[in-house]
């Protein structure tokens, strides 16, 4: 038995208006270079109905990682003591113009 999630919810919601009004809806759904490979298994699994006029057309786009910085934005975080490697981080909604680019060109 599968859990409803807000995906599930609003996929299904997608598959009977493209199916309705006969249209193939285009939806984008931005990740971050740690979720990108399990959210598009997910999203592929939960939108496969088997009815060819149901159909969503997804694209993935994967937003970049930036550096983690301290609140002045000057003082780095580092993975270790060694100051060798600095933390990263997606870097959230303020990347989706630069995704969208980025995954068009």
């Amino acid at each position: 038995n599968q859990t409803t999630t807000l995906y599930i919810i609003h996929i299904q919601n997608l598959e009977k208006k493209a199916k309705k009004f006969k249209y193939v809806p285009q939806v984008v759904i931005m990740c971050s270079t740690n979720n990108r490979n399990v959210t598009e298994e997910y999203i592929n699994k939960i939108s496969t109905t088997g009815d060819p006029d149901a159909l969503i057309d997804f694209h993935f786009i994967t937003q970049q990682d930036v550096e983690c910085l301290d609140k002045t934005g000057e003082d780095k975080f580092y993975l270790d003591d060694s100051n060798k490697e600095v933390a990263k981080s997606p870097n959230g909604n303020g990347d989706v113009f630069h995704a969208l680019s980025e995954e068009n060109s």
